[in-house]
């Protein structure tokens, strides 16, 4: 028995009583919300998760910061009058890296430029997963609607979402993936 155990074992006899065991304090039971399965990778997103409730790994934009469920100005995101309550919104060129450990299949977003920047803007949306770009929404500007997009990210560690300038430089790029969503 090495000494860390031995001092275990002492620690729990009375005094005077020898090898005699006293009851060990029962743990306590999990809260509702805690996670059942403690083994799973951390960080590895579970059903349908938004992807602004998942934690980033690493993120950059131009100009500002990524933000979750704002605009990249931290206005509500809004897409050419429709407004969403979930999602990402970035200053192009930008990107968001987030773990997914192998266990999701799909992301799914409605993307566009924010009606923050009227009809100015020109954005690529981009979805690369472990390091290979998987989908592309080609060129969508500022007075286009919302666009529907789905990448496939079937057994992808990571996937990293970009924003593009369009090659036209990135004046009003106020790009939004909104309610982004993984199917794990």
């Amino acid at each position: 028995m090495d000494g860390t155990a031995a001092r275990r074992r002492q620690a729990r006899q009375a005094p005077g009583q020898g090898h005699r065991r006293l009851p060990l304090e029962r743990h306590p039971r999990r809260h509702r919300g805690e996670d059942p399965h403690p083994h799973r990778a951390p960080g590895r997103p579970h059903r349908y998760p938004y992807a602004s409730d998942l934690p980033i790994t690493a993120s950059s934009a131009d100009w500002g910061i990524v933000q979750r469920d704002k605009s990249p100005a931290g206005n509500p995101i809004t897409i050419e009058g429709v407004h969403h309550a979930k999602g990402l919104g970035a200053h192009a060129e930008s990107s968001a890296l987030f773990y997914l450990g192998g266990g999701c299949r799909t992301f799914d977003a409605t993307v566009g430029i924010d009606d923050e920047d009227g009809p100015q803007g020109s954005v690529t949306f981009e979805v690369w997963a472990d390091g290979r770009k998987v989908a592309e929404s080609g060129v969508i500007r500022g007075t286009d609607p919302g666009q529907s997009f789905t990448a496939d990210v079937t057994g992808a560690g990571e996937v990293e979402l970009r924003t593009t300038d369009a090659a036209d430089g990135n004046y009003y790029d106020h790009s939004d993936w909104a309610e982004a969503r993984f199917t794990c």
